[in-house]
């Protein structure tokens, strides 16, 4: 054949965009200093949008892939204590629940300072924002005067720069912190971006240097002393407030009436494997964790996100997928995808989010790239199989169900799903779907393990 009528070269995987020429300006990734990652102890916690990322020491050292994320933007990424400017040691650390974690910690060797003489607790959790109470016991059997300090920092990274190369954004973060040192402020504005991250004091620090609270405690024999932190978000309109707001309800032995009331609902499994009931089990719960509550109107919508710390948000395939297998103990959270996917549905052919009518969504996405156009994440639609998995599980809720009102509230949404299929899906009319992005910012491989 004459190369005039050689056909285009289709896009793989390794070549999604045959025929660009990428720019190579841009470092790989392999060519990249990537920031660190936490280590093997590393503990996250999360409650709806929101998760808090730290080391096992409770930390989140300057320049890590760590920090206090919302709806896909790091409003904290430093968060560390310090003892008469040392680290502190774990002695036990982790999460309680999946909101919450407890730090066990201790002083090492120091100057004038034998090891293990001060106890100090860290519990926390992730409700309407980060609360953390701090709390300094004092074991040496003598009067100690010592120094604590809480190293914070904020650079406002969007998710999708936070395991890559964060933006300086540190010409335009304001700060304001009290005087008293009973609150830290950082605000930062882009192109009409805006975010801000505030940190309440209920012991007010001695004195603020940088962005540091510093306590100079003055503790007698067996005195104990504590501070409680809150770090406060501002929850979208369709976000639904978190159950979890104070510390004695969090930390209680009774634990969490949602966990509970979902764990009656389990499959009961009895086996010989030590591990298989146990794994059952956590699985369930892990869907507790996962969940995204939503509330649009007079609907109320419960849902499974795709993962943590990285995919707290709303996805196609992931979402489905996860949802369909919770169908034999409960349909709420299949209904909750179908009605949510439904809503996103795509109604315009789109290049830059790949979306075409009739399309379901890959990923929902808010933080400020998305936002401001630099990715094509609100939402994107780089996926070839999310619209038959939506077919399939309406199917299945159905079948479980039989709820006849919702197959007919989203009758229209299966046509124009149906519709893609046969044609956008379809692209050279030989019976099956074809995938290939549009999108200077698309993905390769827009079906299973796309990542």
């Amino acid at each position: 054949m004459a190369a005039s009528q050689a056909t285009a070269v289709r896009a793989t995987p390794a070549d999604p965009m045959p025929g660009v020429t990428p720019d190579r300006s841009v470092p790989s990734s392999e060519a990249r200093n990537l920031p660190p990652e936490l280590g093997t102890s590393a503990v996250a916690i999360l409650e709806g949008r929101s998760f808090m990322y730290s080391d096992g020491v409770g930390d989140v050292p300057g320049g890590t892939i760590g920090g206090l994320v919302h709806a896909d933007t790091r409003f904290l990424n430093r968060w560390a204590l310090t003892l008469n400017g040392e680290p502190l040691l774990a002695l036990r650390g982790g999460p309680v629940d999946y909101y919450s974690a407890a730090f066990i910690l201790t002083n090492g060797q120091m100057p004038g300072l034998r090891p293990n003489a001060i106890a100090i607790r860290r519990l926390r959790f992730v409700g309407n924002g980060l609360h953390e109470r701090i709390v300094a016991h004092n074991y040496s059997g003598r009067r100690l005067t010592l120094e604590l300090r809480l190293a914070t920092g904020n650079d406002f990274a969007d998710l999708f720069e936070i395991k890559d190369r964060v933006r300086d954004r540190s010409a335009e973060i304001k700060r304001d912190h009290a005087a008293d040192g009973s609150r830290l402020r950082f605000k930062y504005q882009h192109e009409g971006f805006e975010a801000e991250t505030v940190v309440v004091v209920s012991t007010p620090a001695t004195r603020v240097e940088g962005d540091d609270l510093i306590w100079d405690l003055d503790l007698d024999q067996d005195e104990e002393w504590s501070c409680d932190l809150r770090v406060p978000l501002k929850l979208g309109p369709n976000e639904v407030q978190p159950s979890h707001a104070d510390f004695g309800e969090v930390f209680a032995p009774a634990g969490d009436d949602t966990v509970s009331r979902w764990r009656t609902q389990l499959p009961r499994v009895e086996s010989d494997s030590p591990l298989l009931a146990p794994v059952l089990r956590k699985s369930g719960e892990d869907m507790v964790a996962l969940r995204i509550e939503v509330s649009r109107d007079d609907l109320h919508v419960l849902l499974p996100a795709a993962g943590l710390p990285w995919f707290l948000t709303l996805f196609g395939r992931d979402t489905l997928i996860s949802a369909y297998q919770t169908a034999c103990f409960g349909p709420t959270l299949m209904r909750g995808a179908i009605l949510a996917l439904a809503n996103f549905q795509g109604t315009e052919v789109n290049d830059f989010k790949d979306e075409e009518p009739g399309k379901i969504l890959h990923e929902v996405r808010m933080g400020e790239l998305t936002r401001l156009h630099v990715k094509p994440h609100d939402p994107y639609y780089g996926t070839a199989d999310a619209t038959q998995l939506w077919l399939i599980v309406l199917s299945e809720y159905w079948r479980w169900t039989g709820d006849d009102e919702l197959v007919q509230l989203v009758g229209e949404n299966v046509h124009r799903a149906l519709d893609w299929i046969d044609n956008y899906g379809d692209r050279d009319g030989d019976g099956y779907v074809e995938y290939g992005t549009r999108s200077a910012q698309g993905l390769g491989n827009q079906c299973w393990r796309d990542s």
